[in-house]
């Protein structure tokens, strides 16, 4: 029997990307808004997001930035990967909440989103997750709502949270993705 390659994908990335975040000097809060019931079969996605419905959860984030707030800190930024992208533009949508948003291959965002962000907002996404149907959207908007996308070639949807650990190229485009999530928290948070 051939020699088989394991592919390794950890499902923990997202606290090693917190971690990165955090060393830069910025004080991370990862929530787990889908208390315990994370989507792990993609196929299963019908019946889980009914579950866990995106626009239920911008008040829970805006009382966890409230809390974030009361600690000190002044300056407040939002990060999404996925589902997480969608909740950074309806968040993204709010006076006062956060200086600037990020989102990481979004999920489910439309023409509203990007119509209705009033924060700087950066999109770091795959080709697959049809993005670049709004990037005109954000364009236009430019002088009121700064904006930066950047669609990255030969990666899928997850490319920067579920990527396979073997692959170089694919560690080294969630990396970037990664520092160029930073950089923008930096010009606009920081």
């Amino acid at each position: 029997m051939p020699d088989q390659k394991l592919e390794i994908l950890d499902y923990t990335l997202d606290r090693k990307v917190a971690d990165e975040v955090a060393k830069k000097g910025y004080y991370v809060v990862v929530p787990d808004y889908f208390r315990g019931d994370p989507l792990v079969n993609l196929s299963d996605v019908t019946t889980w997001l009914p579950k866990h419905p995106v626009a239920a959860e911008v008040e829970s984030s805006n009382k966890i930035v409230l809390s974030v707030k009361a600690k000190g800190i002044s300056s407040v930024g939002f990060a999404g990967f996925c589902w997480g992208g969608k909740l950074a533009a309806l968040v993204g949508e709010q006076i006062g909440v956060t200086k600037a948003i990020v989102q990481t291959h979004p999920a489910f965002v439309t023409a509203s989103d990007y119509e209705q962000v009033v924060v700087p907002i950066m999109v770091l996404a795959a080709p697959s997750d049809g993005v670049q149907n709004f990037t005109s959207i954000l364009k236009a908007r430019k002088k009121q709502v700064p904006s930066y996308v950047k669609i990255f070639s030969g990666v899928e949807h997850g490319f920067a949270l579920r990527y396979n650990l073997n692959n170089a190229t694919a560690v080294a485009k969630a990396n970037k993705a990664h520092r160029l999530m930073i950089k923008w928290l930096n010009k606009y948070v920081k």
